[in-house]
Parts: C-alpha cells; structure tokens; sequence
C-alpha cells in the first residue's frame, strides 16, 4: 500500500500512480507516472496568463503611440514658431491718426539779386559845406547809422527760465527713453504720436521727386515692424495709386531712421500716406 508523502496515511493505488489528492489531508500527490519536465511544465503556466488573439499586440501599440506623443510634444515645445502678432493699423478710425495727406509745392528758383550802386558824397558835403541836394540829409544820416555802435544783447544766465525748460525736458524724454513698455494702450499711443510727428518730414522726399516728375501725386502704404528695442525694421512702402521707386526709397530710409520706445515685443504697424501736388 502507498503511503500519502505529506501525512504518511495510505492512499488508493491509481493517485499514487498517476497523481491526485490525498482522501485524508487532501494535498495533492504527485503520481509516478505524471509528467515532471518542468520546462514543459513552465511553459504551459506562461501560455495560460498571456493574452491571447488580437489581444496580445493593443499594448505595444499603446505604449508606441504614448512614446511618439511625447516625442512630438517635445519638439513642439522646443521648435514652435513665434506667435505672429497682429498688425496694427492706423487707418483704423479707432486710432485717431487721421489722414497723412501732403501737399507739395515746388518753389521756382529765386531770381537774382541786383546789389544797389554804392551813394557818393559830393566833395563840398565832405569840406563842410552843405549839399544843396534834397538826398544828402538822408545821406549824413545814413551815415551816422552805420558809425554808430552796437550794443551787445544780454547774455541769458545760465539759471534762466528758458534754458531749464530745455534741459528738464531733455532730460525727462532720455529717462523715459529706455522704459520698456507693456501696456497695449500705452504701446499704441506711444506709436501713433511717432507717426504724428515722424510723418510729416516724408514730404521732403516727395518735393524732391516733384523736380523731376511734376505729375506724381497719389497714396502709398506704409508697413514697419517696431522692435522690441524701439527700432523700426522690415520697413516698406508701396504705391497704392501709382509707384515711384525713388520716392519709395527715400522714405524708407527716413523711416528706418525713426526711434521709438521699448516695448514688450516686436509689433508690426501699417498706415496709408497721401501726397498731392500743390499746382
């Protein structure tokens, strides 16, 4: 009679044999005659706890999929383009511009100035005696203009009130001048009073032009990007009505030259200026 190996009872012949379950501690026997290769054995437990079907290839597919997210994000994050800023334009009504309309007019070349003929005293005005003629009192008494002296104007003292209005208000526009702004409100202001005192120097360029091109007249559009360091950069100007490459030239080289206050970041601007012929 078999013997259970756990608690040493007797066990029938067959779960000896084949394997099975003690009737007394109910332990499980091994049989001697039951498979014990335990690769096979390995293997079989692994079978049972793997997916099976389809089943089996959703989780690489997740964790490929989370891994490209990442990766896009990532370079997303560190390649991203600059947020384009929108242009802000001062034809706009809501600005308060207005219209930068210039008229031109071409002056004529001055004529030539004919210097008056010296005035001679007879030689009796000079003996002392008197010059019958009705121009010599206005003639002693030109001369006595011209030998009498000048006195010298005041000298303004350094403490005077004039000279300290230009000096504070020197020295308050170079304390504001490296302010960086960040305000919108405060940006567009800053802009347009540029414009407002920048714009109208522009009507040189288009009397230069009027030499040589009398007909010229029309609207240009003007665009710029004022940097964050107050410059004004990407300046370009185009005919709207008629082109004029030099006219265009010459302003934007003037523009290029304007200075405004830093401000937050780059801020591309536009504004629409007119020039008509005085003739």
């Amino acid at each position: 009679m078999d013997a259970c190996p756990f608690c040493h009872t007797a066990i029938p012949e067959d779960v000896a044999r084949f394997g099975g379950k003690c009737p007394s501690c109910f332990a499980h026997v091994p049989g001697e005659e039951a498979a014990t290769d335990p690769g096979t054995h390995g293997h079989d437990t692994h079978d049972a706890h793997a997916p099976k079907g389809p089943m089996r290839f959703v989780l690489p597919a997740l964790i490929t999929l989370a891994s490209a997210g990442l990766v896009a994000a990532a370079a997303w994050v560190m390649f991203k383009p600059a947020p384009v800023a929108t242009v802000l334009d001062f034809d706009d009504a809501g600005y308060a511009v207005g219209d930068l309309q210039f008229v031109a007019y071409v002056e004529p070349p001055p004529e030539p100035v004919v210097a008056p003929r010296p005035r001679v005293r007879p030689a009796a005005a000079s003996a002392g005696v008197a010059d019958p003629s009705p121009e010599s009192g206005d003639a002693v008494a030109d001369a006595a203009a011209l030998e009498a002296p000048v006195e010298p104007e005041p000298a303004v003292a350094s403490g005077a009130q004039g000279l300290s209005l230009d000096v504070s208000v020197a020295v308050s526009r170079r304390a504001t001048q490296g302010v960086r702004l960040t305000d919108d409100g405060a940006i567009v202001e800053m802009i347009k009073g540029v414009l407002t005192a920048e714009s109208p120097k522009l009507k040189s360029c288009y009397e230069q032009r009027l030499k040589t091109r009398e007909d010229l007249a029309g609207r240009w559009m003007l665009s710029l990007v004022v940097t964050r360091d107050g410059r004004a950069s990407s300046v370009g100007v185009t005919g709207l009505d008629v082109a004029d490459a030099d006219l265009e030239a010459c302003i934007v080289k003037k523009v290029t030259e304007w200075s405004f206050q830093p401000i937050r970041a780059d801020q591309p601007i536009q504004k629409t200026l007119g020039f008509t012929s005085g003739f």
